[in-house]
This record gives C-alpha cells, structure tokens and sequence, in this order.
C-alpha cells in the first residue's frame, strides 16, 4: 500500500481485500474502521473524504492495523477502545470483548429499574467493567460494586472506571466466586456475563474468539454451567427480598438455570436480537 501516494478510498478497497483472502467476516466494514480509527474521524466522515491523499505514515499506519487484522486479531484489540451502553471503554487482551448481546441485557434492565434507580448492584467477572459502569452512568444514585478474579482484568477494569469518572459510585474487588464470598450483601441486582461455553464450542469459535480472548473468561465445565450454576447458589443468599438476578448464559442453559433457583425466585427466560434464549431475569420471592 505504500509504492504511491494512496486516497483513502484506495486503501479501503486494498483492505478490504486483503482481509477477505484473510477469512475475516466484515472485510468492507472492518478496512474502514480501521481507516477511521487511524485518521480520528467517525466512519461516516470517510465517506466524505474518499478522495483525500493520505500521508506516508498515516497509510503505514492503517497497513500495520490490517495486517494484525488479517491474522485474526479481534478489531477492538487492536484499537483498544469501543462504545458500549453509552461509555467509552479501553479493551484489550486482559479482558473478554463486551458483546451486543451483553448491551442488550444492560438495556433490558434498565427499562426495569427505572429512572430513580438507586440501590445496591454486583456485576460478577466484571471484566473490562462494561456492565457496572454503563448502568451507573445510567443511574447516578446507584452504588456499584465489580467484582473480578483477574487481576489483569481488574486493572483494566480500574483504568475503565476513571476515564468515566465513576470512582465515586463503582468500586473494584478482587473476588473468585468459587472460594469467596460476598461482600456487601444484600444487594437490589446482581448482574454477571459468566464463562458459559463449553470447551467443544470454545474450540469451534472463530479464530478471534479461541487464539486470543482470555480463555478463563469463556470456557466453563458441566457443559457451560458450572460457572453460572455457583453464582445462583451465591444469589440465594445475596439478593434482598424483590431483588433480581440478572444472566446472559448460553442458549440451552435458560432451564437449567431456572431448576437451579427453584420455588425461591420467579424467573423470566427472555429473547436476544437473533431471537434465541440467552437470558435469565429472575426476583427473589
């Protein structure tokens, strides 16, 4: 990409496909994040700058990024920053990359909190923090705890906090659900994206997912549940009475989870965008 000055819409296509010989799914859409992120413009800006020169190190700088695309590399490591539930976060390597279906569930309840929310919430493998520090932008009153086993993650997670300015409401704790115990219960909402693959289905994702996302963040025993199945146990004792557990778990987990809870919660099984089970809402009876 380098033998001659380039226009931004030369470099597009050259990447687009370069990353298609690649295997990469998005090859168009991901050649002009890629582009955007190394010009500091949104992707819409490009449109209207498809016939700018670009600069020598401008464009060694976009052939570096698709080049670490090409090798599978997930997108948002390689920018290391992505919008999520209205927050801005650093993400890299340290931590799972938070997923659509993650900011649906922050949505979903959200709607069912309310506008004056105020109560106590766990966000359990918090991770990058995406979950907790979006709801607390959402909810000023809110006090939010992210509990995390990582200590990589954890940092991350601190990093992510400051930039949004939520030292005040949301504190971080080094917490491994198999051994410790919760602090500060009761609490209004616990909240958790845990580990719920199994490692067959670790080992059929897609290169992004199984060579370089954190494999304890992903991979859980009991086909996927064993993880989701302790933090039930930790949400019998740790919800208030009319408190809610909150899960996204894998597509065959829904009723598994709710034999789990039993007669002490009511439990909704709700839909994702692609019309498949992946949550479990329930309130402590």
């Amino acid at each position: 990409m380098t033998e001659k000055s380039l226009t931004i819409i030369e470099v597009i296509q050259r990447s687009e496909i370069y990353l298609k010989k690649k295997g990469v799914d998005f090859p168009k859409l991901d050649a002009e994040w890629i582009t955007a992120h190394a010009l500091g413009c949104s992707r819409l800006d490009l449109f209207l700058r498809f016939e700018e020169i670009l600069t020598p190190p401008k464009t060694l700088l976009i052939r570096d990024m698709v080049i670490k695309r090409g090798q599978r590399i997930p997108l948002q490591y390689i920018m290391q920053i992505m919008d999520f539930g209205g927050i801005q976060l650093l993400v890299d390597k340290r931590a799972l990359i938070p997923r659509p279906e993650t900011e649906y569930l922050v949505d979903i309840i959200s709607d069912r909190l309310g506008d004056d929310f105020d109560g106590k919430v766990a966000d359990l493998g918090t991770g990058t923090g995406a979950i907790i520090l979006s709801l607390a932008k959402r909810f000023p009153k809110l006090k939010g705890y992210g509990f995390e086993k990582s200590p990589d993650a954890l940092e991350l997670f601190k990093l992510n906090r400051d930039r949004c300015q939520l030292k005040g409401n949301v504190e971080c704790i080094r917490f491994d659900w198999k051994v410790d115990t919760l602090e500060g219960t009761p609490y209004d909402l616990i909240i958790s994206n845990p580990p719920y693959l199994s490692e067959k289905e670790w080992k059929e994702a897609q290169p992004e997912v199984s060579k370089y996302e954190p494999i304890e963040a992903l991979i859980s025993e009991e086909g996927g549940f064993s993880d989701i199945k302790k933090i039930t146990e930790i949400a019998k004792q740790g919800l208030k009475q009319g408190g809610t557990l909150a899960l996204e778990v894998g597509i065959e987990h829904p009723e598994q989870v709710k034999a789990e809870l039993g007669n002490l919660f009511d439990v909704s099984i709700i839909r994702d965008l692609q019309n498949r089970n992946r949550y479990v809402l329930a309130t402590r009876c």
